[in-house]
């Protein structure tokens, strides 16, 4: 069991730093996906049906929980460029 959640605290913070520092799909988000589809693999060869299930809904409900913190937190201004260029060219 202690496998399962280490797997989904690893592939939520790889998930995280994907969204908040390195933006779009790359290494970490992958990485993060992987561990994630691997603790309820585990869960669910390993344990039972029943708890890979569960293992299964409570990353879905755990990664539409952070998309949403993501999404409606102020993450996306402090990441704008907000500064204006007045100047013209002559």
């Amino acid at each position: 069991m202690g496998l399962i959640i280490s797997l989904i605290i690893i592939g939520l913070v790889l998930i995280m730093a994907e969204i908040l520092i390195f933006p779009g799909i790359g290494f970490s988000g992958i990485l993060g996906l992987l561990a994630l589809v691997g603790s309820c693999l585990y869960a669910w060869l390993q344990i039972s049906q029943t708890a890979g299930i569960i293992v299964c809904s409570v990353n879905v409900v755990l990664v539409i929980g952070l998309m949403i913190f993501a999404l409606r937190s102020n993450t996306w201004s402090r990441l704008a460029l907000n500064t204006k260029i007045d100047s013209r060219a002559g």
